[in-house]
């Protein structure tokens, strides 16, 4: 060692040393002050790709002072795609104590090399004192992590549905995409279906390894079986990944053709027999041997239908016959043979069944109608087939017989029937063709004594040679009649009798002639009217019957005889008749009877009566009347008369005049009157005939009542609630004892107004006294009241009369004074809305006597207010409390009336409460009460319009494109002005978005929070996402609190998510099939044809499509492509702008060529947007169905030139 390095080095020690003793000596830290342990839990995870992983660190403080320490991630040790940071990044832990911070690791994305399933990583990270500088140490460890295998796949087919034939086959093929592993991935192909279990279909290959991001291909086979039913199958195609549960789906269809068959058995018999005319009927089974449900048309062929058949079906159509299915249709096909069809032809008649998807499948039912001889003989009468005829004298008819069969027949006749002897036929066997005809004549002779009547029947019968066809035919012959009738009287002819006697005289009538008849009775003669016989008799031939002729002489017949005649008539012939005659003797008779009717008549008045004198005997006759034995007092006139010559029946009137005495009683009295025969009392010896009556004359009862009361008291002093009484004299001025009804007519709403008696029992000429007592009401005011009394006697009519009535006039004084006072302790209440103030208001009735005091309420202009009562009945200085409620309603803005409102946000509601004195409604006393309303504090608020929208920023590049507006509506539900505190409370968006609320709609002017009570401010939160913001659901929570923030906050959330445009698309063909005829030589615009699409932009963002043609098209063919049907505006080669949601037309013009042969051409086009999105893209096949041109002729222009000229 040199010297000088011997020097420095004793230098430095001595250095040292003096540095170490001063430290010792100032008392700085030692080099344990800041020293700390560091560890990590857990040390080692596994994760997803993209997943972030959390580690705990712990620091522990060693070291003798508080520390602080910066943690950090040693960035060299961060794989390629990861991110890795520590929270906190400073720490801070006191002496002896322990902090922790977190380290977070996310994994990169599955694609990144890193983070491929099985891959390790291990990221270094520090803890560094900051007192490093005063020994504080700096710690290092390890977080190390494995990333998982994750897997994932994507099914997408080339076409989503095939057409197929059962038992053919249909290949799809479908690729499918490793598009969610982060490693190589051996997928399994399966797949899953409904109705499918005879179908053949396999996966080729069902096994595919795909590595990250790897795309394969397989086709799935499909082969529906022989019976497989026409329609559309889904299929379900699942890929599953190697770890047995990550899976993929999609689908696709198969459409089986349908092939359409059809079978027909018959239902019994398809030969039958038929009647000429007649109807027969067919019956068979068809059955569905297709693979769907079809329709069957049913048609008869009319083509080999013999001239006069008819044949038809009662069905023409059998419609949606299942598969496998038959239908038996019952005398379906109906067969009529023609009326003249001849016996034992044949016809055959078939149906077509055929089926309604494809007519040329068919099946036939043939049947066979045989027609049946026929035999139908008639008969008809030529001429009248009814005849008259006397007894054995012959008429003949002529008989015309037809064979109306169908063939030849031997036709014989007979007579039939009881009254067949009388008949005799000429021929009566016939051999005739069928529709020939022959006549016979019939001979008819009625026998001796045939009874005259119409309408004898004799029966040919006719008979085929069947021996079973008859047919009959009828003939009448009328018998004539002779007429002649014989009437007689048996025993004595002539008979005496009195008036009113009834006299019988026995009648013989007997018909002479050769038939039944019926014989009329009439009566003829003065006195015809006395008798009475039955009007008819009815006779068979030569029958006698005895008849009473009944006489009963009138009570008026006068003496002598009288002749009544007895006619009999035929009523067939008027001309056969007879008469018998009776003779009727009237005894002479004496008679007579008086008629009178009892009268009332009042006392000292005359009475006139009239009367009635009958002659009831057989003759002229004067009568003597004598008036004997009536009253004392009383007179009459006359008192004898006589009443000369009354006819026989006839009657005479008289007047009688009865005089009353004054002042006779009130009862019925009697006085008798006879009348006697004069000529009676002339016969020899003398007879006595006479009549005595009585005449009743009752005597009216007169009323006549008076009523009195002393002078003193037709005026009444009267108090108020103290009972009065005035006496009252009734005197009976009448005739006869009385009932007076006393009643009184007192002042409106007086109820104690009372007599003693209302009922008084007076007797004749006497009196009685009635007292009545009044109470005049407590409410009755100051003044003259007048009251009538009335008395009225018992007896109807009596109210109208003027004795039998009699009123006086009272009057009653009424002297009184009223007062009210009302008070109230409390007059003035704070409360709130939806409570209730209460007052008591004490009341006195400070007036004379007892009154109704009336409560009412005053300036309640809303009804707030109600009390316990609305009127209080108290005495004199008596007092009485009323309750009175304010209830103030809830203060809920939808319940309320804009009357309401105003009023609770208002500071006070006053009412005044007014009592009155019932009595005197002009006194009276108020109270004012008034209730303070207290403020309350609330807030509602309403999202209006979406809650959730969804944003798309990674396309929007200006931060006005990218901001999305959710609006509220916020309204002060209290009664006051309020301050309402709004604040955005971030919830799961990231910290780079602005999120504010604003008053304009334009996401500008900031909320102040005032807002008046019940109104209502709509608000606008703004939200603007980053560019690179991750696709998500984020919520924004946003609290409204009311009272300045105090209250507390009603909340809503919204949520924005951010998502990756979608792009699609949805084309329909609206034709996809047209029809052309090229013409030669056409124009484009004549062999042409458009066809349009609907093209819907189904996607989230506007986007540009353009059409294509995918066909190779034939030589000749073009195809255009325009933005509407006139060709004026085509459609651009860059595409058109289809904006988000909305449709446009894409019209497809083709051109054919004119030599086109005849059939369809399908032209395949397609329409994808700008980026060639395959959700985006659709193929369209559009049919162009080229017919065959009519021929047309047209004029060349080629002439023809011979010899130098032109020929026409």
């Amino acid at each position: 060692m040199s010297l000088n390095l011997k020097n420095w080095f004793a230098n430095t020690l001595a250095l040292a040393l003096m540095c170490f003793g001063l430290l010792l000596i100032t008392g700085v830290a030692s080099a344990d002050a800041y020293d700390h342990k560091m560890t990590v839990s857990p040390s080692s995870q596994t994760g997803d790709p993209e997943e972030q992983l959390q580690y705990t660190i712990t620091i522990e403080n060693t070291g003798d002072n508080d520390d602080t320490y910066d943690m950090s991630v040693t960035n060299s040790t961060i794989p390629t795609g990861y991110t890795a940071f520590i929270l906190p990044s400073t720490l801070s832990v006191e002496e002896d104590e322990s902090g922790t911070a977190t380290l977070f690791i996310k994994i990169a994305n599955r694609t990144t090399n890193t983070a491929e399933g099985g891959d390790t990583a291990q990221v270094s990270f520090k803890s560094k004192s900051q007192n490093s500088d005063s020994g504080g140490k700096t710690k290092t460890q390890t977080a190390s992590l494995t990333v998982n295998n994750v897997y994932g796949t994507t099914l997408t087919p080339s076409e989503g549905e095939k057409t197929v034939d059962p038992n053919e086959n249909v290949k799809f093929m479908v690729s499918v995409k490793n598009s969610g592993g982060n490693t190589e991935d051996s997928v399994t192909i399966s797949f899953t279906a409904n109705g499918v279990d005879s179908w053949d279909i396999t996966p080729q290959p069902s096994t595919l390894t795909l590595d990250i991001n790897e795309v394969g291909f397989f086709n799935l086979s499909v082969t529906p079986d022989i019976e497989a039913i026409a329609g559309l199958k889904s299929i379900s195609i699942v890929s599953t990944s190697e770890d047995g549960q990550t899976v993929s789906s999609t689908s696709v269809t198969v459409k089986v053709n349908q092939l359409p068959a059809l079978q027909v058995d018959k239902v019994g018999s398809s030969s039958k027999d038929v009647e000429a005319g007649k109807r027969v009927y067919y019956s068979f089974e068809v059955t569905n041997k297709g693979n769907a449900v079809d329709t069957f048309n049913l048609a008869v062929d009319t083509s080999s239908l013999p001239s006069g058949w008819d044949a038809s079906l009662d069905q023409d159509k059998i419609s949606n016959l299942g598969v496998d299915d038959n239908i038996t249709l019952t005398d379906v096909l109906v067969v009529k043979a023609p009326e003249d069809a001849a016996a034992d032809v044949e016809t055959q008649i078939i149906v077509t069944i055929s089926s309604d998807y494809n007519a040329s499948i068919n099946s036939t039912y043939t049947s066979r109608t045989t027609v049946l001889q026929n035999y139908e003989p008639k008969l008809a009468i030529q001429g009248e087939d009814t005849q008259s005829a006397k007894p054995e004298e012959q008429v003949n008819f002529t008989i015309k017989i037809t064979n109306d069969g169908n063939g030849e027949d031997d036709i014989s006749l007979s007579l039939i029937g009881g009254n067949a002897s009388w008949g005799q036929l000429g021929d009566s066997a016939f051999t005739l063709a069928a529709g020939a005809n022959d006549t016979t004549t019939l001979r008819v002779t009625p026998p001796k004594d045939t009874e005259a009547k119409n309408g004898y029947n004799l029966v040919i019968r006719a008979t085929s040679e069947d021996d079973s066809t008859i047919t009959t035919r009828n003939i009448f012959v009328n018998v004539l009649q002779i007429y002649e009738v014989s009437v007689q009287v048996s025993g004595d002819s002539s008979k005496k009798g009195d008036p009113g006697d009834e006299l019988i005289f026995e009648m013989t009538i007997k018909n002479k002639g050769n038939g039944e008849d019926t014989v009329s009775l009439s009566l003829e003669g003065e006195k015809a009217s006395w008798a009475s016989i039955i009007d008819e008799v009815e006779l068979t031939s030569g029958e006698t019957k005895t008849v009473n002729l009944t006489v009963n002489i009138d009570d008026d017949a006068t003496v002598g005889d009288n002749d009544i005649i007895v006619n009999g008539t035929s009523e067939d012939n008027p001309l056969a008749y007879d008469t018998g005659t009776v003779k009727v003797s009237v005894n002479k008779q004496f008679k007579v009877d008086v008629v009178v009717s009892s009268k009332s008549g009042d006392p000292g008045s005359t009475v006139q009566y009239d009367v009635r004198i009958q002659n009831e005997g057989t003759g002229v006759d004067t009568f003597t009347v004598n008036i004997d034995d009536y009253p004392t007092g009383w007179s009459v006139d006359p008192v004898s008369f006589q009443v000369e010559d009354v006819e026989a029946g006839g009657e005479k009137l008289v007047s009688l005049n009865v005089s009353i005495r004054s002042g006779e009683d009130n009862k019925a009295f009697t006085i008798n009157l006879t009348a006697s025969s004069d000529e009676a009392q002339k016969e020899n010896p003398p007879k006595y005939a006479n009549k005595t009556v009585s005449i009743i004359t009752i005597v009216n009862q007169e009323y006549w009542i008076d009523l009195s009361v002393a002078d003193a008291d037709r005026t009444v002093e009267a108090t108020v609630g103290v009972p009065v009484s005035v006496k009252i004299d009734v005197d009976n001025l009448g005739t006869g004892d009385d009932i007076i009804a006393m009643t009184n007519t007192p002042p409106e709403g007086w109820t104690g107004v009372d007599f003693s008696n209302p009922f008084i029992n007076v007797a004749e000429n006497g009196q009685e006294e009635v007292t009545l007592t009044i109470t005049v009401p407590e409410s009755t005011s100051k003044g003259d009241y007048e009251l009538i009394v009335k008395g009225v006697s018992d007896c109807d009519g009596c109210e109208n009369g003027t004795k039998s009535t009699d009123s006086i006039t009272l009057t009653v004084k009424v002297d009184l004074s009223r007062g009210v006072q009302v008070s109230t302790d409390v007059t003035q209440i704070e409360k709130l809305p939806g409570s209730t103030a209460t007052f008591t208001i004490d009341v006195k009735n400070t007036g004379d006597g007892a009154d109704n005091l009336i409560v009412s309420i005053l300036d309640d202009d809303l009804g707030w207010a109600s009390s316990n009562t609305t009127s209080l009945t108290l005495d004199k200085d008596q007092t009485g409390s009323v309750t009175v409620n304010v209830t103030l309603p809830e203060y809920v803005l939808d319940s309320l009336s804009n009357q309401e409102r105003t009023a609770l946000q208002a500071n006070s509601y006053s009412i005044t409460v007014k009592v009155k004195s019932g009595g005197d409604l002009s006194v009276s006393d108020t109270a004012s009460l008034q209730v303070d309303i207290g403020q309350i504090y609330g807030a509602s608020v309403e999202i209006v319009g979406a809650t959730t929208i969804t944003s798309y920023p990674s396309t929007e590049t200006q931060a006005s494109e990218r901001t999305e507006k959710f609006t509220f509506k916020l309204t002060n539900t209290g009664n006051g002005q309020d301050s309402v505190n709004v604040e955005t409370i971030a919830t799961t968006y990231p910290d780079e978005w602005s999120v504010e609320i604003f008053q304009s709609s334009s996401c500008t002017s900031s909320f102040s929070g005032s807002i008046g009570a019940g109104q209502s401010k709509y608000l606008y939160l703004c939200v603007e996402p980053d560019q690179d913001s991750d696709i998500g659901n984020y919520s924004v929570l946003t609290e409204f609190s009311p009272n300045n923030g105090i209250d507390p906050a009603v909340q809503v959330s919204v949520n924005l998510e951010v998502a990756s445009p979608r792009r699609e698309l949805s084309a329909t063909a609206i034709d996809s099939v047209k029809e052309i005829y090229p013409e030669y030589e056409g124009s484009t615009t004549q062999n042409s044809v458009k066809f349009k699409v609907k093209l819907d932009n189904t996607g989230s963002n506007d986007d540009i499509f353009i059409p294509e043609v995918e066909s190779t098209l034939e030589d000749g063919w073009e195809v255009s492509f325009y933005q509407d049907s006139s060709k004026t505006q085509s459609w651009p080669n860059a595409g058109v702008t289809i904006q988000e949601g909305e449709l446009d037309d894409l019209w497809v013009f083709i051109s054919v060529n004119d030599e086109s042969e005849v059939g369809n051409e399908t032209v395949k086009i397609s329409v994808r947007n700008e980026e060639d999105d395959p959700n985006a893209r659709q193929e369209i096949d559009l049919t162009v169905v080229i017919q065959r041109p009519e021929i047309v002729i047209r004029q060349s222009n080629i002439r023809i030139e011979i010899d130098g000229v032109f020929v026409a």
